[in-house]
């Protein structure tokens, strides 16, 4: 169960990245 909370928090951290990308790249 535990594994599967890190691979949960893994792919929100990824998509976060991502989102954060994306706005930078519209900011600039």
């Amino acid at each position: 169960m535990s594994h599967k909370r890190l691979q949960c928090k893994s792919e929100q951290a990824t998509a976060t990245a991502r989102q954060k990308a994306i706005s930078q790249h519209i900011s600039s």
